[in-house]
């Protein structure tokens, strides 16, 4: 079974990758969907690129104009987030610095 763990976190890492790769290019649309993508493969208890990949999502839903799925990923970013790690007003800027990126 860890090998198997291995090879979904690795897919996921590839779907990340891709949605960035679509974000550098300006595709959002190509990045929402990879993004959406690397959050089905990443399905980890723990979730260690949930909340990144939820973030990153949700500055390409507020770029797509996208209002409430980017409202949904940002309220599921705040709930993958370890409150002593991460704060509300964090997740909000990275979720701005991404939209303005």
């Amino acid at each position: 079974q860890t090998e198997s763990r291995s090879e979904e976190v690795s897919a996921a890492a590839v779907a990340k990758r891709e949605g960035v790769d679509e974000w550098v290019k300006q595709n959002v649309e190509g990045a929402i969907s990879s993004w959406s993508h690397a959050i089905l493969l990443d399905n980890a208890e723990e979730g260690e690129m949930q909340g990144q990949l939820l973030r990153l999502r949700c500055a390409a839903f507020l770029r797509a104009e996208r209002f409430s799925e980017a409202l949904a990923d940002a309220q599921g970013a705040i709930e993958e987030a370890d409150p002593e790690e991460l704060t509300f007003q964090e997740v909000a800027s990275e979720v701005v610095d991404g939209v303005h990126a």
